[in-house]
């Protein structure tokens, strides 16, 4: 029996099941179907969490592809594995207090580095993964050094099978995939980035929990990459790197909807990019709350793709300082479209609202174009922002990284602009602490040279009492 998740195909499936009519005119009414349930534990599976379960478990996936489809069941246990090959009209069912243990030796993957995952789908289609267990990547046991600033991690680079500092397992990944749901799971403490979604269409991710250690790098959240038509909702997400990051190498990426989530990040709670060789369009971020993160909505266009069309409502936000060592500054919102290098295009960011935010905040908001990547009809509706300083970090940089210009010395300023062409803001109040007003007294910095068209309709600006 196939898995099917849009609504039109429940309803088709409902209304079939509860009405059938045979070619006699006789009308008869059937019970529905079961789902095929397969588990584990009865494939040899014995979730001990120092066995490895892995041919056990893909024993199951693999007749459960083969008999049409149906739900893989994880007993209670913890089930130590390499990875997992999920197929299509598989959904692998970690129930309550069941866990899956990703392997940490790199002969637990396999052995292209873009296939290194815990649970990976290929080329599948009407896949899932629910239960209201857990997946756990096993992250810690990555730390070369614990490091409350940033840790340093293991990287398997030594191998020759990938280059640099982040060469580590992911823990879930749905690569060109089809009707992807995720659903009613915690996915905990992955080694790199956590759950990844590759060239896939119609992905539906709901009351999912992420979980990553807060001082560890790139152990990203949700990465969408050249996807399209994804839907991310009612999600907590708690990790050190970026929480939602749609992302453009290889495709465009279109129709990405976030609502009803809780975010915090050492870096970045939204994140646009950096990867942008492709386009986005069409992306709306709705009743977000992110909290105590190093970045709040953050588009940074660094390869030449184009944005366009996108919707950041019912926000709220509260961004600080953390160690210079992780990328950003404390602002609640950042655009940029710098070259990521010389050879680098640039990119363009166009029709971006903002609208009914409210941010307490570290820094100011951060919108630089550049002069072949200039920003074009930004609109704030609705925004109230609150500067004050609570952390010891220093302030006074402008974060350009990655590539760009770097760190750059430079006032904090309530909005920063550079290469715009179109801003309006309605109703945006801004209010000022008292603290470092030497070095923070600036409500709109911008030359006149490089932003034009500016509309100030309703716009307040003064300090405020504690």
């Amino acid at each position: 029996m196939k898995f099917y998740f849009s609504a039109f195909s429940n309803l088709v499936i409902l209304l079939s099941i509860c009405f059938t009519t045979q070619s006699s005119s006789s009308e008869i009414i059937q019970l529905p179907q079961s789902i095929l349930t397969l588990s584990v534990t009865d494939y040899g599976a014995v979730g001990d969490g120092v066995h490895y379960d892995t041919p056990y478990i893909q024993a199951a996936v693999n007749d459960c592809h083969a008999l049409g489809g149906g739900h893989v069941i994880f007993p209670p246990g913890r089930y130590l594995t390499a990875t997992i090959f999920l197929k299509s009209g598989v959904v692998l069912e970690v129930q309550e207090n069941a866990t899956i243990l990703g392997g940490t030796k790199q002969r637990d993957y396999p052995a292209e580095n873009s296939r290194w995952y815990v649970v990976v789908a290929e080329d599948a289609e009407n896949v899932g993964i629910t239960g209201g267990g857990e997946i756990n990547g096993q992250g810690l046991k990555f730390v070369k050094r614990f490091d409350e600033r940033k840790n340093v991690m293991v990287s398997w680079n030594t191998s020759g099978a990938c280059l640099g500092d982040e060469c580590r397992p992911r823990l879930v990944g749905f690569l060109r995939s089809k009707n992807v749901r995720v659903w009613n799971v915690n996915l905990i403490q992955p080694a790199y980035w956590c759950l990844h979604l590759v060239q896939c269409e119609n992905s539906l991710i709901h009351d999912v929990s992420i979980y990553g250690d807060f001082n560890t790098p790139n152990n990203d959240g949700i990465d969408i990459d050249d996807s399209n038509n994804t839907f991310i909702t009612r999600c907590n997400i708690n990790t050190g790197d970026d929480a939602i990051c749609p992302k453009t190498y290889d495709g465009p990426l279109y129709n990405l909807t976030a609502t009803d989530c809780w975010i915090r990040t050492k870096s970045s709670a939204i994140k646009l990019g950096s990867a942008s060789w492709f386009d986005f369009k069409g992306l709306v971020f709705d009743n977000i709350t992110i909290v105590e993160s190093h970045r709040g909505l953050g588009l940074q266009i660094r390869d030449g793709g184009n944005v366009s069309d996108i919707t950041f409502s019912n926000i709220n936000i509260t961004t600080r300082y953390y160690d210079p060592s992780w990328w950003g500054r404390a602002e609640p919102i950042y655009v940029t479209t710098c070259p990521r290098n010389e050879d680098s295009k640039s990119g363009s960011i166009s029709n971006l609202l903002f609208v009914n935010i409210t941010a307490t905040s570290e820094n100011g908001v951060f919108l630089s174009g550049c002069k072949g990547g200039t920003l074009r009809n930004l609109k704030f509706e609705n925004v109230n922002l609150t500067y004050r300083r609570w952390t010891n970090y220093m302030d006074g940089l402008v974060d350009y990284r990655p590539g760009c210009q770097g760190l750059v010395n430079h006032s904090s300023a309530g909005f920063l602009m550079e290469h715009i062409d179109g801003f309006e803001a309605v109703n945006v109040n801004m209010g000022w602490g008292e603290e470092h007003l030497g070095r923070w007294n600036t409500p709109l910095d911008f030359k006149p040279s490089t932003v034009n068209n500016i509309s100030l309709i309703n716009f307040h600006s003064g300090l405020f009492k504690q």
